[in-house]
């Protein structure tokens, strides 16, 4: 499959740690990536990969930061072709995810 764009949508209260920032610390334990990617699109909601060509299972690790509690929904990861409407996958989205506030 070539010029795919895989969408991860975050829930209210979480936060990308933007790699390319070096006050962002380090993370040791990311698993290392093995996707062709082309540009990566990181917003305040989302991140955004755009993958040259894929073929069976590839991975993507990025971490986020939970900047306040609550029970969230988790929203649908979504994968489409650029160039070819019928190639598409989604998610099951709604899964829960709780945050609890450590300093009450």
């Amino acid at each position: 499959i070539e010029n795919l764009v895989l969408v991860d949508m975050l829930p209210s209260g979480f936060e990308i740690e933007n790699p390319r920032i070096a006050s962002r610390g380090e993370f040791p334990n990311i698993p290392e990536n093995d996707i062709s990617l082309v540009y990566s699109d990181i917003r305040d909601d989302r991140m955004i990969l755009f993958v040259g060509e894929s073929s069976g299972t590839v991975r993507y690790s990025y971490v986020v930061r939970a900047v306040s509690a609550g029970d969230f929904a988790m929203p649908q990861f979504y994968a489409e072709a650029m160039y070819d409407p019928d190639i598409f996958g989604r998610t099951k989205a709604g899964e829960r995810l709780v945050i609890l506030d450590d300093e009450k």
